[in-house]
């Protein structure tokens, strides 16, 4: 081992299991800094993700559809806490990871474009347990929860089927 430095601190994964579709498990990964030096270890480019012109329509889709879905909600009072999109293939899940505070209703929407064809939400809290799960086969999941406490929540976007490739999905949590 030499003398190499890292000029950013590297960061160490703590694993947390939770149970999803099916009885699979998937991990979420929380980021703690630990520097390290003298260890020998590399730091690479980071990857640049591409994305074609289809790409982009896809999410133009998704998004269009979650913007309205947006919209009508203000004329309830609704409120946006977060909104993310994500392009996944068949089977794949991605988990956002956000704060919801004690005593308001939230709704977790999300809107798939034309190659989706079932997207599924599935809300838990910060030990894992399953709180609420979107049952429906569509490309428009929806949850609504009210919370006790204000805590962290996971909130795991699961492409269930997709007809092609892949499937833009846009997602948002809003509030009142």
């Amino acid at each position: 081992m030499g003398d190499a430095t890292l000029p950013e601190p590297l960061l160490m994964y703590r694993m947390y299991r939770f149970p999803l579709f099916n009885n699979i498990l998937f991990h979420i990964s929380l980021l703690g800094a630990l520097p390290l030096s003298g260890c020998g270890v590399t730091q690479t480019e980071p990857v640049k993700e591409e994305r074609s012109v289809s790409a982009q329509a896809n999410r133009d889709e998704a998004e269009s559809c979650l913007r309205t879905k947006i919209l009508d909600d203000y004329q309830e009072d609704w409120a946006v806490r977060t909104t993310n999109n994500k392009t996944l293939q068949e089977g794949e899940d991605h988990v956002y990871s956000v704060i919801l505070y004690a005593g308001n209703e939230y709704r977790i929407q999300g809107c798939g474009d034309q190659a989706s064809v079932d997207v599924d939400l599935v809300l838990y809290d910060a030990d894992g347990n399953e709180i609420d799960r979107d049952e429906s086969v569509d490309r428009e999941p929806l949850l609504m929860y009210t919370p006790r406490k204000t805590a962290t929540f996971y909130v795991v976007l699961h492409a269930a089927d997709v007809a092609g490739q892949a499937t833009a999905i846009a997602m948002a949590v809003t509030y009142r």
